[in-house]
């Protein structure tokens, strides 16, 4: 087993896991030497491994939204989204169009009918808005339901969830240093490191949306959301414009053994705020890894 677990998010089925493994420890590696630990980044290909899952949801023409309670939690994480965008979002023209959106959706609205009748209109919105471009989603539909349709799949789907983090579990031994996990990985190492018989020095949290209270907190396991007892550091890493990130400090959301959770990191990942690559390659990212790796 590796010292370095790493753990993808959404959209990643089209990829081959040899493939996506090897490209996120090259970024990764341009985190460490961002963050002087040259030494660290050299050695990293031989210290790694991927916790790859996207083949559990099935192919890419049979993903979706197949089942009601999937389209509610679909409809509710882009409603959770679009009041990021209508808050924070970095353009003034997509602020509104996230408000209006969210006006239909919460029956404020005269052609309010209801969370599921608004997941079109909500999913259209979000495919029309520069914002979502710039998350590093595709502006296609098609594209964005089937990455979010992941998500309600994982939520609603008890077996393969459970595989999901069986993956992950299996890739955890004693030797195991740190965790780098992103987006919905980061929903998966939590609930994977719940099942530690060990403990593990550093978990890594990219672009997570752990804080998405609507849809994502609430349903996590277990309940009430509490820190892995057997995690030693847990540093959450974010771009202000990540409207995925929907809470920085997750210190107030994850009780438990104190300073445990350290205060967020603030990165500018460019024009592509929620991309993998761009969090993976940043200072702040290889800094922890790097000081880990040269404790081991």
């Amino acid at each position: 087993m590796a010292e370095v677990v790493l753990v993808h998010g959404i959209g990643q089925e089209r990829h081959d896991p040899a493939d996506l493994g090897a490209s996120m420890t090259a970024d990764l590696a341009v985190g460490l030497r961002a963050a002087g630990f040259t030494a660290e980044a050299d050695a990293l290909p031989g210290r790694t491994t991927l916790a790859y899952f996207a083949d559990l949801f099935g192919r890419p023409d049979q993903q979706g939204v197949a089942m009601p309670a999937q389209e509610d939690l679909v409809a509710g994480l882009l409603a959770d989204i679009l009041r990021n965008a209508a808050t924070r979002g970095p353009q003034e023209a997509d602020r509104q169009e996230a408000a209006r959106a969210l006006a239909v959706a919460t029956g404020e609205h005269p052609d309010a009918q209801g969370p599921r009748a608004a997941l079109r209109p909500l999913l259209r919105a979000a495919t029309r808005m520069s914002t979502f471009g710039r998350l590093g989603f595709a502006l296609a539909e098609q594209y964005f339901w089937q990455a979010l349709g992941q998500v309600a799949q994982y939520f609603t789907e008890p077996d393969t969830r459970n595989q999901i983090v069986e993956r992950l579990t299996a890739q955890l031994g004693p030797e195991t240093k740190v965790v780098v996990a992103h987006s919905l990985g980061t929903v998966v190492a939590y609930e994977a490191l719940h099942r530690l018989a060990h403990p593990l020095p550093l978990l890594v949290t990219l672009g997570s949306p752990l804080g998405l209270r609507t849809v994502i907190y609430e349903r996590l396991a277990p309940q009430p959301p509490h820190v892995p007892p057997l995690l030693r550091r847990w540093v959450n890493i974010l771009d202000r414009d990540d409207l995925i990130a929907a809470e920085a400090e997750l210190g107030r959301l994850f009780p438990g053994a104190a300073e445990v959770v350290e205060p967020h990191r603030l990165v500018d990942n460019g024009r592509e705020p929620h991309a993998a690559r761009a969090y993976l390659g940043q200072a702040e990212t290889g800094r922890p890894v790097g000081e880990i790796l040269r404790g081991a």
